[in-house]
């Protein structure tokens, strides 16, 4: 029900020499990229156990996911990363959905 990746921005380091009179900087090294959504979380799926089984074993894990746009059709991305919350939410209807955050712990590499 929608992916929002965040983070991955990349930090400030301060070159400034003693003459110059404005500050300098260079780029620095990319924080770590989250990635979080919203399934319709079916207990019987084996995905959805699975990726509930890494949250409740701390397990680092390779995930490859194929994201379709209506613009560019579909590309393909894959990293590594860790489920850092799985939390299963009800709405007032009794659907059962879970909230996920999966921690990159790689780069990705996007296959368009």
């Amino acid at each position: 029900q929608g992916l929002s990746f965040s983070g991955g921005e990349k930090n400030d380091i301060e070159v400034t020499g003693i003459d110059d009179e404005d500050q300098v900087f260079i780029p620095g090294r990319r924080s770590a990229q989250e990635l979080s959504f919203q399934i319709a979380y079916s207990p019987s799926d084996t995905v959805h156990a699975a990726m509930r089984t890494a949250y409740e074993a701390n397990a680092v894990t390779g995930v490859a996911m194929t994201i379709v746009s209506t613009d560019t059709g579909a590309a393909s991305r894959a990293f590594s990363g860790y489920v850092k919350q799985f939390t299963e939410t009800f709405d007032r209807d009794g659907f059962l959905a879970a909230d996920v955050v999966i921690k990159l712990t790689t780069p990705i590499t996007l296959t368009p």
